[in-house]
This record gives structure tokens, C-alpha cells and sequence, in this order.
């Protein structure tokens, strides 16, 4: 019998989507192109159960098969959840960690109930799905470079989320120094009577030995203003990055 007010949600996957209805999970076993819309014939993704449903254009318009086990709304929910966080890792660029913690701390400052609990347990930690998490934002990003000669940075990359530009300097090939800051940083950089910089070796990307960054005072708040990744720790280095400064900001 047709039934087209039953709910139904599609669940990305890798190789395409699943189908949720009523608290199962449903994937395509085969699918037909009737003459005015598609049809798609949907199995239960339990191996053993034989639930299947039938649907038109994502309408469903038949249950031929009923299950052998008990819906779960909580792993629906949870799967759409992670879906959700999927579509976040390639949309923004936030640490895939910091964004896996934002969401979950979002969705437990909803009404805290005994349904909320048991989607809360089915949900992956973080350790569990960072894999996927991190293909998914790499779908999205330029492919990595092999080396620093290699680096190319694409417009879109070059800007800060206001349009402004975000890069001082490439200087260098296989040296390559990489320095960042805006126009306006330079400038509160070129006033400032108190600076600070320091270099830091673990968020520094592979091909770089450190990410050096310079703070400056500015108005009894320290700010940071330069970021820079360097190829080593030589003087050479330190002086080729204050140069490069200097020259910027008497440009700029």
C-alpha cells in the first residue's frame, strides 16, 4: 500500500546514502527507472534481517518484508549526527578535534533525557572516527605538497575570511620561508614598543621545522600578529624573516 507521509532521511555514505525509516537503516539492493520516476527496492543493512521497503522518488510506497529485530531512533540519530559532522570537517577549517568537541558539547546542551543519553552512547569518541573525519576534510583541501619547493598557494588560500591579504612573503626554494599577517598587523607590529616571538615545533606542518610567531603589546593587550614557517633553526633564518619584515613593512 502507498504510503507517502511516511518520514524518511538519507544518511551519506561513502558510496552513496542510506535510507532511514521508522528507526532503521535501510541500503539499496537494486534500483529501476520506472517511466515518470525511479524506483528503489531497500534492505535492511542488519545482515540477517530480511526488513525491506520500497520507494519512489524517496517516498516510500511499500513495507514487503518486516524485521526481525527492534528499531533503533538512537543509532538513526547518531548517524545523522555524524553525517553532520562529516559535512562540518569539509566545510570548515576549524582542528578536526576542537570541532569533534564543539559538537558534541552542542548537542549535550540539549534537553538532557533518556533519549538524548542513548544517542550520546552510540555516537564514536573522536579516536574512533578521526580517520574518517580526515578524509572527508581532505576531499576538500589542495593536494599536499611533497616539498617546499612544491608549495603553491592558491588564491583562495592567501586571504583572510574578510578578503584582505593574508600572505607577506614566499621567500626562498628549497629554504623556503613562509610568512603571514595582514597589512594592519604589520603595521601595529611596526608601532609596537613590546614584542614577544618564540618558535613552536609541534603545530609546525612537515615540511617546516618550527611555526615562529610574533606578538606584539597593543593597548596592555599582547596580540598575535606574524606567523611564520621557517625551513630550520639558523641565524640566517632568523635574520632572512626580519628582513623580510623590515622590507614589507616599509612597503606597506
Amino acid at each position: 500500500m502507498a504510503n507517502a507521509q511516511v518520514r524518511v532521511q538519507l544518511i551519506p555514505h561513502a558510496r552513496g546514502h542510506y535510507l532511514a525509516v521508522a528507526g532503521y537503516r535501510y541500503c539499496v539492493k537494486t534500483r529501476k527507472q520506472g517511466r515518470d520516476a525511479e524506483l528503489v527496492y531497500w534492505k535492511c543493512t542488519e545482515m540477517d534481517c530480511p526488513g525491506t521497503v520500497n520507494t519512489t522518488d524517496n517516498l516510500v510506497t511499500r513495507f514487503p518484508r518486516d524485521h526481525n529485530h527492534p528499531p533503533s531512533h538512537a543509532d538513526i540519530k547518531a548517524k545523522l549526527f555524524l553525517s553532520h559532522l562529516s559535512e562540518k570537517a569539509r566545510s570548515c577549517l576549524d582542528s578536526l578535534p576542537t570541532l569533534y568537541d564543539s559538537e558534541i558539547i552542542q548537542f549535550r546542551c540539549r534537553e538532557w533525557d533518556e533519549d538524548t543519553r542513548q544517542i550520546v552512547e552510540k555516537i564514536p569518541t573522536f579516536t574512533a572516527c578521526k580517520s574518517s573525519l580526515y578524509r572527508q576534510r581532505n576531499t576538500e583541501l589542495p593536494r599536499q605538497p611533497a616539498t617546499r619547493q612544491n608549495i603553491d598557494l592558491q588564491a583562495e588560500w592567501r586571504e583572510t575570511s574578510t578578503g584582505q591579504n593574508f600572505v607577506l612573503s614566499e621567500d626562498g626554494d628549497i629554504n623556503k620561508i613562509l610568512v603571514f599577517g595582514t597589512s594592519d598587523n604589520l603595521r601595529h607590529l611596526s608601532q609596537a614598543n613590546t614584542i614577544f616571538a618564540d618558535g613552536t615545533f609541534y603545530a609546525s606542518p612537515l615540511l617546516f621545522k618550527q611555526l615562529y610567531i610574533i606578538h606584539a603589546l597593543i593597548e596592555e593587550e599582547m596580540y598575535p600578529l606574524i606567523f611564520a614557517f621557517l625551513p630550520d633553526k639558523c641565524q640566517t633564518t632568523y635574520q632572512r624573516l626580519f628582513a623580510i619584515l623590515k622590507a614589507n613593512s616599509t612597503t606597506s
